[in-house]
């Protein structure tokens, strides 16, 4: 009892000594996610995490997801409000609704969506209004009721029920607590409710959190807070925030990661205590919540605090190190200056200057931390230093001194910008401003002042001593300024310059002395001065981000820790030494979304950076909660326009896992090659910032790099293995766990495995066929030869009686016969030697025939692979669509490959389009249209763009000399015609030139066009619609007579619905129709104004389908017409 009594009277006694890193604390970050946001109902009343980081919300109609990104919401079986969830240590979440029990999971397509738990409640137990509670433990699942109590432990139920109604319910450390309204407070206990053994009088008990290894932490809203043991009757805890728990309305709280207590009210929004009962903030609509009115509170993985409100959800970042003084704490205007007087923090304010005040709880009230105005100083102020006892203020009416008590004015000559005081001349300071350098000096009680320089001088915003007779001063666009005293008396001094000549980059320049030396922030970085060179070079004692030119680095200062804080682009930090090189940190400063900053001032353990957002405070002493793993997610995959992946993989038992299941692996046919991946990252601090990198395993060689866009398209994959991979990067820099989804994408099926095994057995026959049919070619042959044989041998039989009779004439007739008989065997030899030729030229001629169909297979192989480059680099239609919405593109190459292409750019508020033939088709054409679409670029990124003649001149100059035309005969004479347009948004007016080809104009009524280079232009009309053409020149991109002559620049004015057409040769010059003739460029004006009433995209249809139909006639031959050139017609409206 002695040490119990000892450790109340020790939490007594520093119950009022309050916590010293709470006394500055500022506004924490907020952010606001109002109704209209998250599309939902605006009552919020739990939230949940799962393991992927992805949060969950109890809304008053259904379930709301955010994954970073993206809203989502779903809803229970009944539709019923959701007021409980509950996260089990496998990662399930639980869901509380009316009269409805169940828990989260994904269906086959990775969609989360509630799973009904009710059918596992016997029928005499249920029926109940609204689950208040869900909480989990090793004992089972907790869904609390006020009319019962239902535990659900491997689908076995357990039901407790209240002498008259259950309140309020807890789970701590394994220990589920529960409040009935007769009873008082029951703990569970060997699958019992049961009374504490010392008591339980507790009143509205609200909260109980763990407190040590001994206690417990119980809070009420009308008594306060008590400290329990199981063993001991409850102590009373004072505390700081009672008379707040009681006016406020303390309704639910958490225990943060820190040990910080959180307390929700329905009337004052969040309450913050530390383990001594001391209040270290309270945050509330006048801090920037959405209401008072806090239904429940949830920390996530990155220690954020959600706040569910009646209007809406908030997210206090109050682990963050960073808090914010502005206009909520009495700090209104842009800081311009901040320093540390008399241990008193002062800020000089465009409306003021500022006394810092910490927070403090007196007359049982808590007071934040803030900012007051002083007294008579409600001017503009720049700057302020001390001189001896008196403090010096600059602003617009001069220079100011103040004792504390008493202003006066000490120098006024216009336009005052910067005061210092002065390091090495007593009762001096400096004072800087339009155009001016004074000394002013204390003496015999008078400020006196002293022109330092009687010349004209820049203006002056930055001064820094080097000595006693050498001052350094910065200016805006005219370096730095160097005096050098030449009479300590009157200050007179000498002036030298240094600019870019001398190390100092143009624009504005920010001076200050560091440890003796002279450092200069400029727009490249750091720079130091050089005494021997006379010069300024890059500060390489510090962080290499902050001298290597790259970045502008601003608003420097040093502090006693020897570390240079700075700005460099947006970002605030500093660099600092270590034993092998200087290191910058910006971490914790990277979630500041700043304007400007014009001051950073360092005090021990602390920063104060100021600017146009008020004053940021920086607790050194205050640790970040440690970082756990961040995770990718892809939300959804989409292929063929349908989603075929919502986001969410799961495990055999149906819970929600990170890694994709192997039956979640999916095999898709070849025509199914195109798929549009979204990903978020589950981050919450500023997530607009969270960046990604993304690499298709099996298509891509490397990672892409750092984008903010969450969604990557993919189009035209070959037959493969995939994996998609996906990591994440949040505002800290935090790189996420990689998220992967793994497919397949088949071969066609003429290039299956089966396929080719039909390829072989049909060679195989083929060959057998072959071999069977020369064999019966041979056998005929040999009874051919056996038929002359019999043939012979008959005659000879015939002729025998006769040789009998002529015995003359038997040896010459018998020499006949064998000479015969000798001729009948030489062919038979020749026959079979033929034979052998021929199986021999058979075998040739089947293996040059096999070399050709390979040779063939390779070169249509390689112009396929081609026509897919040539597609690849080709504008997607996407993206000329973000700039004309009605458009259509009609591209059909002759072959596999084009010597048409279209081109789109966009840049300085202009936006190119050109329509282009190339020299032939085919392969030929296509090299053309490559170089076409490389020389385009080239010229418009080097180039600002003027007009579209000076584009069609650059590109015919880089033409001729890439190809080397000369007039010479056997000269390349390749080229391209084009029609070039060049859409000025600002100026409403097109510019157009070609080279040989013009474009066509429809308007719908007829209005003059204006042309301002006099240019003739056919028309042509019908309807209310009126066709204009705008010749180009006739002349080509490339070597020709008149390649001196410049192009001609058209300027069009135009007006929104103004219909632009360019266009190749193909479509009028292919052969078709009745009397197989050319389409020709009249039947097209008159078919593009007659479908001038439709939109973009039925225009194209009507053209497509124009086309096919003219060749469709069949010419002489019996034949349809072959396409003769390729097509290519480029639409669009303004």
């Amino acid at each position: 009892m002695m040490r119990i009594r000892i450790e109340v009277i020790f939490i007594i006694f520093s119950l009022f000594s309050i916590v010293a890193e709470a006394q500055q604390q500022g506004i924490p970050f907020i952010q606001n996610y109002p109704p209209e946001k998250y599309k939902g109902y605006s009552q919020n009343w739990t939230a949940e995490q799962d393991n992927r980081g992805v949060m969950y919300f109890g809304n008053g109609k259904g379930i709301l997801e955010y994954n970073g990104k993206t809203w989502r919401r779903f809803y229970t079986d009944n539709g019923s409000t959701i007021l409980s969830l509950g996260k089990d240590n496998k990662g399930r979440i639980y869901v509380g609704g009316e009269n409805e029990i169940g828990y989260i999971a994904a269906d086959s397509m990775g969609l989360t969506r509630f799973y009904d738990l009710t059918y596992l409640i016997p029928e005499k137990h249920k029926g109940f209004t609204y689950v208040w509670h869900v909480y989990t433990s090793s004992n089972g699942i907790y869904f609390v009721t006020p009319e019962k109590i239902i535990r659900i432990k491997n689908k076995t139920v357990r039901v407790y029920y209240p002498k008259s109604s259950f309140f309020t319910a807890f789970m701590v450390d394994n220990q589920f607590f529960v409040q009935d309204f007769d009873l008082g407070l029951l703990i569970e206990d060997n699958d019992t409710l049961n009374l504490p053994p010392k008591g339980n009088s507790f009143g509205d008990l609200r909260g109980i959190f763990p407190y040590d290894n001994n206690h417990l932490l119980f809070v009420t809203r009308e008594r306060g807070c008590f400290l329990f043991d199981h063993k001991n009757p409850a102590q009373h805890f004072e505390t700081q925030a009672e008379s707040l728990l009681r006016d406020l309305q303390f309704y639910k709280g958490i225990m943060l990661k820190d040990s910080t207590y959180a307390f929700a009210t329905l009337a004052g929004g969040i309450i913050l205590i530390d383990k001594k009962g001391n209040i270290k903030n309270v945050v509330s609509e006048q801090s920037g919540l959405l209401g008072n009115n806090v239904y429940a509170l949830f920390e996530d993985q990155q220690g954020g605090v959600w706040s569910m409100l009646g209007n809406g959800l908030s997210r206090v970042d109050f682990s963050s190190p960073l808090t914010q003084f502005d206009k909520r704490t009495g700090l209104a205007g842009i800081v311009q200056d901040i320093e540390l007087i008399d241990s008193v923090l002062y800020a000089a304010v465009i409306g003021g200057v500022y006394r810092f005040k910490n927070a403090e709880f007196k007359n049982m009230s808590f007071e934040p931390a803030k900012f007051e105005l002083v007294t008579g100083f409600n001017e503009q102020y720049y700057g302020m230093t001390k001189v001896n006892n008196e403090i010096l203020v600059v602003g617009a009416g001069g220079v100011y001194s103040w004792d504390g008590d008493k202003k006066n004015h000490v120098f006024y000559n216009k336009n005052e910008m910067c005061v210092e005081a002065s390091v090495f001349h007593k009762n001096t300071a400096f004072v800087g401003g339009s155009g001016l350098l004074y000394a002013i000096v204390k003496e015999n009680g008078k400020w006196n002042w002293h022109k330092i320089y009687e010349g004209g001088i820049e203006d002056v915003y930055y001064i820094a001593e080097q000595d006693s007779n050498t001052i350094w001063t910065s200016t805006v666009n005219s370096g730095i300024m160097r005096f050098e005293i030449i009479n300590s008396k009157t200050f007179e001094a000498t002036l030298a310059y240094y600019d870019s000549t001398k190390g100092i980059p143009t624009g504005i320049t920010e001076i200050t002395n560091i440890n003796g030396e002279i450092i200069v922030g400029t727009r490249k970085g750091l720079k130091k001065y050089d005494n021997k060179t006379d010069c300024f070079i890059p500060a390489t004692d510090f962080a290499n981000t902050l001298h290597n030119g790259q970045k502008n680095t601003y608003v420097i200062s040093f502090d006693k820790q020897q570390r240079l804080w700075a700005l460099q682009g947006k970002t605030v930090g500093y660099s600092y030494q270590t034993s092998d090189s200087a290191i910058w940190f910006d971490y914790p400063f990277r979630k500041m979304n700043v304007n400007d900053i014009y001051r950073i001032f360092s005090t021990e353990n602390a920063c104060w950076i100021g600017g146009t957002d008020g004053i940021f405070h920086y607790d050194e002493t205050k640790k970040t909660v440690a970082q756990d793993s961040l995770f990718a997610i892809i939300t959804s995959i989409s292929a063929l326009k349908d989603t075929i992946f919502y986001g969410a993989y799961y495990d055999d038992s149906m819970y929600v896992s990170y890694a994709q299941p192997l039956k979640l692996i999916n095999e898709f046919e070849y025509y199914h090659n195109a798929f549009i991946f979204d990903f978020a990252l589950a981050s919450f601090n500023n997530e607009e910032l969270n960046m990604f990198k993304f690499y298709l395993y099996g298509y891509d060689s490397e990672w892409s790099d750092w984008t903010y866009e969450n969604k990557k398209e993919f189009t035209n994959l070959p037959e493969g293995e995939y994996i998609f991979k996906v990591k994440g990067l949040d505002v800290y820099g935090n790189e996420s766990k990689i998220a992967e989804y793994k497919f397949t994408i088949l071969p066609p099926w003429y290039r299956t495995y089966w396929a080719y095994a039909l390829y072989i057995i049909g060679f195989s026959l083929t060959l057998y066929v072959a071999m069977r049919l020369n064999s019966y070619r041979l056998r005929v042959a040999n009874l051919k030869l056996e038929s002359i044989v019999t043939q012979r041998t008959k005659e000879l039989r015939q002729r025998n009686e006769e040789i009998m009779q002529q015995k003359e004439e038997i040896s010459a007739q018998r020499d006949e016969i064998e000479a015969q008989r000798d001729q009948v065997l030489r062919q038979n030899e020749s026959i079979l030697q033929q034979n052998e030729e021929i199986e021999a030229q058979r075998d040739e001629i089947e293996a040059q025939r096999d070399m050709i169909v390979e040779q063939k297979q390779e070169i249509v192989d390689s112009i396929n692979y081609a026509s897919l480059i040539q597609q690849a680099i080709l504008p997607p239609v996407s993206i000329i669509s973000k700039v004309y919405s009605d458009n259509f593109i009609l591209f059909k190459p002759k072959d596999i490959v084009s010597g048409d292409f279209y081109w789109f750019f966009e840049k300085d508020n202009k936006t190119i389009v050109a329509a282009v033939d190339c020299t032939g088709h085919g392969v030929p054409g296509g090299f053309m249209s490559m170089l076409g679409i490389a020389f385009l670029t080239e010229i418009v990124s080097n180039n600002s763009i003027s007009n579209a003649a000076n584009l069609l001149n650059d590109l015919r100059n880089l033409v001729i000399k890439s190809l080397h035309q000369t007039d010479a005969s056997g000269s390349s004479k390749d080229g391209m015609d084009i029609a070039l347009c060049v859409y000025d948004k600002e100026q409403k007016v097109i510019h157009f030139a070609g080279a040989n080809n013009p474009i066509y104009i429809v308007k719908k009524e007829k209005r003059k066009v204006k042309n301002e280079e006099n240019t003739k232009l056919d028309e042509l009309s019908t309807f209310n619609f009126q066709l204009h053409e705008i010749k180009g020149d006739k002349m080509p991109i490339g070597i020709h007579y008149s390649e001196n002559a410049e192009f001609t620049n058209h300027i069009i004015n135009v007006e929104s619905g103004d219909r632009f057409y360019a266009f190749s040769d193909g479509f009028a010059d292919q052969f078709g129709g009745e009397k197989g003739k050319k389409f020709k460029y009249h039947n097209l004006k008159e078919l593009l104004l007659k479908s001038s009433n439709k939109t973009m995209t039925e225009q194209k249809e009507i053209l497509d389908k124009t086309l096919v139909d003219w060749m469709s006639y069949h010419n002489d031959a019996g034949m349809v017409h072959e396409q003769v050139d390729d097509v290519l017609i480029v639409g669009f409206e303004i």
